[in-house]
């Protein structure tokens, strides 16, 4: 269960969207949010309709279900899940800070490295 604040973001990212004339699917996949397909590619291959329809219907696979509650849940985990992330400081590099440099390796002269022709899997040019 979703907290009461990432329910009602979601429903304000939601009505956000449709005030700006958005549609279900434009949202979803917007947000990237994958419809709930009821069948895999191997079951669509075998149905006679689905190998009815042009190409540029069958791409992406079979097409699914998307419902606004659907959609709503799903949008709200996804808040809840951003809301623990930046709580936990996940996402972001830990113990670097700005005014820290970077380590320097010194690597010598490229130029003056010596590679045995002994070893194997090296042959001489």
């Amino acid at each position: 269960m979703v907290s009461d604040y990432a329910w009602e973001e979601a429903e304000r990212v939601l009505v956000r969207h449709i005030c700006e004339g958005m549609g279900l699917f434009r949202i979803a996949e917007l947000h990237g949010i994958p419809a709930i397909r009821k069948t895999n590619d191997i079951d669509a291959s075998l149905d006679d309709n689905w190998q009815a329809l042009p190409e540029y219907l069958k791409e992406g696979g079979p097409a699914g279900i998307l419902t606004w509650d659907y959609l709503h849940e799903t949008l709200a985990y996804q808040i809840e899940a951003n809301l623990f992330k930046a709580q936990h400081g996940y996402g972001q590099l830990r113990g670097l800070r700005e005014d820290t440099p970077a380590p320097r390796r010194d690597l010598g002269d490229p130029g003056r490295r010596v590679v045995p022709v002994s070893q194997p899997g090296v042959h001489a040019a």
